[in-house]
């Protein structure tokens, strides 16, 4: 979808994880660790890890960008085409985290995120190369 404005960016990334948020809340949390939800068996407690890790790989490449550097994309030792291996990296890494961890970490990154998106002028989130690393 391309958006016209930041204010339709903006309340459509809301709306959507408003929308995930509440599916992710209408699964009991007894059920978050059950295979099956996504990928080799993933869980709950999975996948919200995962989303919370690439919001955050996310957030470092801006301001590694930011700041004048050149992100490493999409992470050191990966290149996009390897986006499975490094989705397995995330798994084993957030693994043995409690589902109280992963979900607070979830919440956090979605406001550093928002947060980041609300600070971003129109121009700077909806032209696509306005950063020279993107």
């Amino acid at each position: 979808m391309r958006f016209t404005s930041k204010r339709e960016f903006v309340e459509s990334v809301d709306r959507e994880h408003q929308t995930f948020v509440e599916l992710v809340r209408s699964v009991p949390k007894s059920r978050y660790r059950e295979p099956g939800v996504w990928g080799d068996a993933w869980t709950i407690r999975d996948l919200l890890a995962h989303l919370r890790e690439w919001e955050q790989m996310c957030l470092g490449w801006y301001r590694v960008g930011r700041d004048g550097g050149q992100p490493i994309l999409p992470a050191r030792g990966f290149k996009w085409n390897e986006t499975p291996r490094l989705n397995q990296a995330i798994w084993a890494k957030h693994r043995l985290e409690s589902a109280r961890k992963v979900i607070d970490d979830f919440d956090i990154s979605y406001q550093e995120i928002i947060f980041l998106i609300k600070q971003l002028s129109q121009e700077e989130l909806l032209n696509p190369g306005y950063f020279a690393w993107t």
